[in-house]
This record gives structure tokens, sequence and C-alpha cells, in this order.
């Protein structure tokens, strides 16, 4: 199989990609090394939206979190959705406590379950 270029838009600098589902809300990180081996991938992998080019994040190395954060911001302001608000908290045993809890409701959400009665009998399928 034969190497592919780097987009022309994709700097050759850049440690990976992010795409924002504007669908699901999916966070999809793509690293250099994908687009050189299968190509630029073209739709969401969990609801298969198809995925805005322009939309694209490009992760430098220079990059810190607050960067990140940033940018994910801007692209969200920019498609005129809301941007959630999140207080970062310093202590880092509390940021991954704050992480696992939205990724708990998140299943929660996905799976039918109502986040804020724990212990609800979930009716039907």
């Amino acid at each position: 199989m034969a190497k592919k270029d780097l987009p022309p838009d994709v700097p050759a600098d850049t440690v990976s990609v992010i795409y924002h589902c504007p669908v699901c809300s999916g966070k999809h990180t793509f690293g250099t090394d994908f687009f050189t081996e299968v190509g630029e991938p073209d739709a969401c992998p969990n609801c298969g939206t198809k995925f805005e080019q322009a939309d694209k994040i490009l992760r430098k190395p220079e990059d810190t979190d607050d960067d990140l954060e940033n940018k994910r911001t801007d692209l969200l302001r920019k498609r005129g959705q809301k941007i959630p608000e999140r207080e970062k908290p310093t202590d880092a045993k509390e940021i991954k406590r704050q992480r696992v809890k939205e990724l708990q409701d998140e299943i929660d959400r996905l799976e039918g379950r109502d986040p804020k009665e724990p212990n609800a009998i979930k009716l039907g399928p």
C-alpha cells in the first residue's frame, strides 16, 4: 500500500487532528499516521455523520490542554452550539473525578437511564 500525503490544510508539524461530531458530540482524534496510511476520515465512527473538514482541530506539539479547550470552544461558537460551562478544578484528582462523573452520566443517558434517579427502574427495551 502506498503512503498518502497529508491533506494540504494539515501542516507537517501537526501531532493529531481532532474532530468533534455535531450530532453525537463524539470527540475523535486521528494521528497523522492515520492520514498517511488510511486517508482523511470522512464520517463519525459513532453515528456515521459526515465530518465537515473545515471543522477539524489541529493539535500541535506546543498545544496545552487550555489551548485545545479554546480551539474546541471556538469551533462550537462557530457552529452556533451551546458552549458547556465547566469550572476547572486545580486538584488533578478532582479533575479525574469530574471527568469520570461526566462519562458515567453519558453512559447512563446512552443506555436510557436517568442519571438523576440512579435507582429508577427502567421500563421497556
